[in-house]
């Protein structure tokens, strides 16, 4: 990588940081998403009736649609909020995209000048002025050479260098990195002496797709959602079930339920009768010996005075 004070911005060795930049947002987008299932799993369905597995999956989808609604809005949210701080504070980049710094040497001290840059001038000479376009964006290059040896300047394939880093990455596409033939222009520009091969077109995303649109998607390949009902079943099983019916009293209803309580009542008669019957006769037996006695008695004191 050349010094500072000969890089360009918009030259590719210039663009390591928009790779890490993007590696950070991957990072943040998972932590997005962690924080959003936290926060969904703390949340209760709360029912005054068990509900049926029709309806149960009809609103867990539903809550998912959402999910998937709101979630990348949170983090859209985030991406502006730094987007707009880093232009507000108006923070100098080393490689003096924003802002182009001097120094100069006087009378022993070292005097350093920031001034804002006026406007960017390309080494394909496009003019981009940063008074009339504060967001200008030029196509990132390489520096190469012709089969003459004469150093030329290749574009990069989906790369575009703005004043701020996020906007570049946020503009970038990745098309270039899924041809081997862009890839190997690359390594030749960078001077590389390692071979890197072309990424695999696995992604649902098609390659052309800006950063700006994945980022938006939170970078998630798919969403699955598999609501459980025995799940939820088992978590709110009732110890019991009640329920009534309302019906009109007919003739026919009536003589049924004088029928059945006329059968029940001869079937417990027929086992608690013997039991009845048994104990009134004990309860009489001695009733009727006394009485006897007692006759004999009086009969014998009325004999003895009739004889007296």
């Amino acid at each position: 990588m050349p010094p500072f004070d000969m890089a360009y911005p918009y030259n590719f060795e210039q663009s390591g940081a928009i790779f890490k930049l993007l590696q950070s947002f991957c990072k943040l987008a998972k932590i997005t998403i962690n924080n959003a299932l936290d926060i969904f799993y703390a949340r209760q369905l709360v029912t005054p009736n068990l509900i049926t597995e029709d309806l149960f999956k009809s609103l867990m989808i539903s809550e998912g649609e959402y999910f998937k609604h709101v979630t990348p809005n949170r983090f859209s949210y985030l991406l502006e909020f730094t987007r707009q701080t880093m232009k507000v504070n108006q923070f100098i980049y080393g490689v003096n995209t924003n802002y182009y710094i001097s120094m100069e040497n006087h009378t022993g001290h070292v005097l350093v000048y920031i001034h804002p840059p006026l406007e960017w001038l390309s080494e394909n000479y496009v003019f981009c002025s940063l008074i009339l376009n504060p967001v200008c964006i030029l196509e990132t290059t390489l520096n190469s050479k012709d089969i003459h040896g004469v150093v030329i300047f290749v574009p990069v394939s989906g790369f575009y260098t703005s004043v701020f880093y996020v906007n570049s990455l946020l503009l970038t596409q990745l098309q270039c990195l899924y041809n081997q033939s862009c890839v190997n222009i690359i390594c030749d520009g960078i001077h590389s002496n390692r071979n890197f091969a072309a990424l695999s077109q696995t992604s649902r995303f098609p390659n052309n797709v800006t950063i700006d649109f994945l980022s938006k998607h939170l970078f998630a390949e798919f969403w699955t959602q598999n609501p459980d009902y025995m799940g939820y079943f088992k978590q709110c099983q009732p110890h019991s079930c009640s329920y009534t019916t309302n019906q009109r009293r007919t003739f026919v209803l009536l003589m049924t339920t004088v029928i059945g309580l006329s059968s029940t009542v001869s079937v417990i008669l027929r086992f608690i009768s013997p039991f009845i019957i048994s104990f009134i006769l004990k309860r009489c037996r001695p009733t009727q010996q006394t009485s006897s006695s007692e006759d004999t008695q009086q009969g014998g004191k009325y004999f003895f005075e009739k004889i007296f």
